[in-house]
């Protein structure tokens, strides 16, 4: 399918992009790296996290710095800790309601009514965002948000806490969140994975349930961490051949070439099971941590990549 990076397709057509998956599979570095590239897109960008990660705090270290990277995209780019107890606290203050918030955090009561009601949490995350997106203060709203095992629980509770409150603030929110989830032009769900055996299966078994559950659209699904193996020249083939069994550099062309082999089988069976679906592919990064210049890197290879969609 020619056309737009899926990112940038992403990007473009809705505010709100949540950005989901497999712990361990990149989630947090990914949002960074979309968030820097929404900025640099020249959109006013909010990178939402639910808690601290390493890649929104190393962004947040670097907004005040001179680097050509941060110069270009600090304009743009805010950062938020979203956490419940404060979003709900925020909200009696808005409401005339100071005192009670601040006798609230001073008791740990507003911790006891942030947890009592099964999906609450989730409520106030997502009506928060509905805040921001509302406000129209921000053109692109990135949500790092919990790992695919609490995604649909954390999609579906405002339809639950719907479903119990027929009226009041609680319905009118969760009403109001659904509304916003269920907007394509509003909102879409950006899955990322890795090309391994768990996470394809957990991502198109995630994939699939969404698309069930009609929450929200979905956008493209982003592979991370792939390697990339440069086929050998035949002087190359001949030097490798003339390495010993045990030598390093053979081990460590071997051991690549491994990896890169499964990770296609890989991608092909994911592939396979979203036939309909938009891929975007990252490379692995060779550091020894990823700090600024590293998530602009990743950026700048999502807004170029083409999708995977042969």
């Amino acid at each position: 399918m020619a056309g737009k990076p899926p990112l940038i397709e992403a990007i473009e057509s809705a505010t709100v992009l949540i950005i989901a998956g497999k712990g361990g599979v990149g989630k947090s570095t990914i949002s960074a790296a979309a968030a820097i590239a929404a900025a640099g897109l020249g959109r006013r960008t909010a990178l939402v996290g639910l808690a601290h990660s390493r890649p929104a705090a190393e962004l947040m270290r670097a907004l005040g710095e001179d680097a050509p990277v941060m110069a270009a995209i600090s304009p743009k780019l805010r950062i938020f800790e979203l956490r419940p107890e404060e979003i709900l606290v925020e909200y009696l203050e808005d409401h005339g309601m100071a005192s009670l918030g601040r006798r609230l955090i001073s008791t740990g009561v507003v911790s006891v009514v942030s947890t009592a009601i099964p999906g609450i949490r989730e409520l106030l995350v997502l009506a928060k965002l509905k805040q921001m997106e509302r406000s129209g203060e921000f053109d692109s709203i990135i949500l790092d948000a919990p790992a695919s095992g609490h995604l649909l629980t954390f999609l579906s509770s405002p339809k639950g806490l719907a479903d119990i409150a027929n009226v009041g603030l609680l319905r009118s929110q969760s009403d109001d969140v659904q509304a916003l989830l269920a907007d394509p032009s509003r909102s879409k769900l950006v899955l990322v994975t890795l090309a391994e055996e768990t996470p394809v299966s957990e991502t198109s078994q995630t994939y699939s349930e969404v698309e069930s559950q009609g929450a929200i659209a979905l956008g493209p699904v982003i592979t991370n961490a792939l390697q990339g193996l440069t086929p050998l020249s035949p002087e190359a083939h001949k030097a490798l051949e003339k390495l010993e069994e045990k030598d390093d550099r053979a081990d460590a062309y071997r051991f690549v070439a491994s990896k890169a082999r499964l990770q296609g089988e890989n991608l092909a069976e994911l592939r396979r099971r979203l036939p309909g679906c938009r891929m975007a592919r990252v490379p692995f990064i060779f550091a020894t941590g990823l700090g600024v210049n590293e998530l602009a890197g990743l950026a700048e290879h999502l807004l170029s990549e083409a999708s995977d969609d042969n």
